[in-house]
């Protein structure tokens, strides 16, 4: 008999070790982003509710660009872990000073409570992936040994410290929604998604057109994936800084790439064309997968996090396919050399907890220049040409996620 679902993942072998690596490296590692991201939450303690005003428009202080949403469930945090976050009252307001929030002895308890909501988006996204997978015990032990081992959650969530696991968790579970055919829990969760980081409004479209439902049922999942968005408008419209920071900084990232405008609406009309009568969430995740893929190649500043949102994608996909698989394999270290293109601010800094004096050691594209007497921003470069390339080559690979949908 096969065991209740909960035991066959908690008591996996795979599952515990990939717990155990996520949990050793929460406290150790963090980009200074994760003190300016969590600078603004704080004061929900001060009982401040208009983080655009109360920083923006008052204090030119100008770090939360995140939608009001992101600001009171990142805040969340800094009250159910109150007693066990410090040092923030001392330095939040002061954004150069996040030097000596990391030198603070707490810093490795600060670091590991701040990581726990992402602990917890990661292990829904696990579940998410099993439930919407095929009923084979192999395929889900695969979807749990890729996600175990993830190097980009372990480096862009654990690591780097950004919070984009959570939304990609509210996608996901809007995947699930939607294969379970709860199409007002499917698109509410893309709202909620999209009202704590912009990028799944990309996908809404392609829900709605991939739903079997009459023209106003779509009407009312479309106001519904708003309303999470909607309801906060009201209070912070009037603020400069929450339309200069918030609504235009996001929207001028997609559309200054022509690229991605340009593919976004070829790949729109050929959903349209080739749409079926009934939904089908493998067809819901091709197109997914390809949208949110589309953005990272034609992107002009790709950020190491963006990778978070279609790492679930791989666990799937590799979990099914040979060909996915070693893609996946040969997207790892190409990932890796890419992202030194920031430099040091994608290896020494996320150093800093450990000694703030190793993010003065030179970066990695120094060092292999200076050994090896090599440009390494050709490499860099051939790095940018391949990641996308591999991308690429996914979106030819049929692999159906789950067959009898």
């Amino acid at each position: 008999m096969r065991p209740a679902f909960t035991n066959f993942v908690f008591f996996n072998k795979f599952f515990l070790y990939g717990l155990l690596i996520r949990i050793l490296i929460m406290p150790f590692f963090a980009h200074p982003d994760i003190f300016w991201i969590n600078s603004g939450p704080s004061n929900i303690t001060n009982n401040v509710f208009n983080i655009y005003e109360f920083h923006g428009d008052n204090k030119n202080i100008h770090l939360f660009k995140y939608p009001p949403l992101a600001y009171f469930f990142l805040a969340a945090q800094h009250i159910i872990f109150k007693p066990f976050i410090s040092d923030f009252d001392f330095f939040k307001d002061d954004i150069h000073s996040y030097n000596y929030w990391f030198d603070s002895p707490n810093i490795f308890q600060n670091l590991f409570v701040l990581k726990i909501f992402y602990l917890l988006a990661d292990i829904f996204i696990l579940f998410f992936c099993l439930k919407i997978s095929d009923d084979n015990d192999n395929i889900k032990k695969n979807i749990i040994k890729f996600w175990a081992f993830s190097p980009f959650v372990f480096y862009a969530t654990y690591m780097y410290a950004q919070f984009d696991i959570l939304p990609t968790a509210f996608v996901f579970l809007a995947f699930y929604f939607f294969y379970k055919a709860r199409l007002c829990s499917a698109f509410f969760c893309l709202g909620i998604a999209s009202a704590l980081k912009h990028f799944p409004f990309i996908l809404l479209p392609f829900f709605l057109i991939l739903i079997d439902r009459p023209l106003k049922y779509r009407l009312l999942y479309f106001l519904l994936c708003l309303l999470p968005y909607l309801i906060f408008l009201p209070f912070y419209i009037s603020s400069p800084s929450f339309l200069d920071d918030v609504i235009f900084n996001s929207s001028s990232y997609i559309t200054k790439s022509k690229i991605f405008m340009f593919g976004y609406f070829i790949i729109l009309a050929l959903c349209l064309f080739f749409k079926r009568n009934r939904q089908n969430i493998n067809i819901l995740i091709s197109y997914s997968f390809i949208v949110l893929s589309l953005y990272l190649i034609s992107v002009r500043e790709f950020n190491p996090q963006f990778i978070l949102w279609i790492t679930p994608f791989f666990y799937l996909f590799a979990a099914k396919n040979k060909i996915a698989k070693y893609l996946y394999f040969l997207l790892i270290p190409v990932y890796f050399i890419y992202i030194t293109y920031l430099g040091v601010n994608s290896t020494n800094k996320i150093l800093i907890p450990l000694n703030n004096d190793l993010t003065a050691l030179p970066s990695i594209n120094s060092i292999i220049s200076h050994i090896f007497k090599i440009n390494y921003d050709k490499i860099i470069f051939i790095s940018k040409w391949l990641f996308n390339f591999l991308l690429l080559i996914f979106f030819f690979i049929k692999v159906d996620v789950n067959e009898n949908n």
